[in-house]
């Protein structure tokens, strides 16, 4: 009888300190965040997006308490890290910077083993600048020189972050509209473009218009066009901007730059709303406006449910853009 009653005390024991587990475990798994956060982006160290990415994670720790690591997947247009957060568990703890073209384009190519509806996106962070720009002793003092002489001269090579990258994709919307003939030369990064110009490997290359300033405040380059409104972006506003160089060629075809912070479509909506909140917070920063701005970044908070109802459209518009380009047949 006493090793009876000691063996049901033992097993009432056992239970309940099973069910402590359990109920520890739930409540552990409920919080959310309780852990380090990876952070991702397709650019290469040192360039744009990594600062960028860096910048971002350092600030969104503040308001969701716990480390937020930034990373870097480079290759293929961002290709390998929207593959990667694709194939990614929906937990939280897994997210990355995207623009909608990283996206898009692979799957408009057929190459893609995922589709728009494996994301889902927070929300807007930010959009990228570009500009073109030459070394300081080129012979161009302005755009229109240049494009002179790239339409008397086809075969004029021009340098971009990479294939399939939507700075790509509006340089060669200019480059087949203005018919400039000009030959595209794939690089990783700003700072591999910027080596190839100032090494007279090629005569001009699309950077962000970040890395432009600082090497044209350098001495060292010169910017010839910004995509943007120049004022806009902080660069010197006598530089000329796409509408008024292109404006009549190019119409309104042409793909702006948003940096959206994704998740796994699979993401719980709780943890979404967590995500949401501090990004929406993290944007509206002033400090970290500031910074973006130094990195002469337009700074502009979308939410993620309006970005992803408009991704259809924006779908259409880079097939057009792959068409023109004869990417896409």
């Amino acid at each position: 009888m006493k090793r009876k009653i000691i063996r049901q005390y033992f097993l009432i024991s056992m239970l309940f300190t099973l069910i402590c587990i359990f109920v520890n475990s739930s409540w552990a798994e409920e919080k959310y965040p309780s852990r380090p956060i990876d952070l991702w982006c397709g650019s290469a160290p040192g360039g744009q997006g990594d600062l960028t990415n860096r910048a971002i994670a350092k600030k969104l720790e503040q308001y969701l308490g716990v480390t937020v690591v930034p990373g870097n997947k480079p290759g293929g247009g961002w290709a390998v890290v929207v593959a990667f957060l694709a194939g990614s568990r929906p937990d939280g703890y897994t997210m990355a910077l995207l623009t909608p073209e990283q996206v898009i384009q692979n799957i408009l190519l057929g190459r893609a083993n995922y589709k728009l509806e494996d994301f889902y996106i927070i929300g807007q962070i930010y959009y990228i600048s570009n500009v073109w720009a030459v070394s300081a002793d080129s012979p161009w003092k302005t755009i229109q020189e240049f494009i002179d002489y790239a339409r008397k001269n086809p075969g004029v090579k021009y340098g971009h972050p990479g294939v399939g990258t939507a700075s790509f994709l509006r340089m060669e919307n200019i480059n087949k509209r203005a018919d400039l003939g000009m030959v595209n030369v794939p690089f990783r990064s700003d700072p591999e473009n910027i080596s190839a110009v100032l090494g007279k490997h090629i005569p001009i290359a699309c950077i962000s218009a970040m890395a432009g300033k600082v090497q044209a405040d350098a001495g060292k380059m010169r910017i010839l066009f910004s995509f943007e409104p120049p004022s806009e972006i902080g660069l010197d506003p006598t530089i000329p901007d796409l509408k008024k160089t292109f404006g009549e060629i190019i119409g309104n075809i042409d793909i702006d730059i948003p940096f959206n912070l994704a998740v796994p479509a699979k993401t719980p909506i709780e943890i979404v709303q967590v995500l949401r909140t501090a990004l929406e917070k993290t944007v509206k920063d002033p400090e970290f406006v500031s910074v973006m701005r130094g990195y002469n970044h337009r700074v502009q908070y979308v939410d993620g449910k309006i970005i992803m109802e408009n991704l259809p459209k924006r779908m259409e518009i880079d097939r057009k853009i792959l068409e023109l380009t004869g990417r896409l047949k």
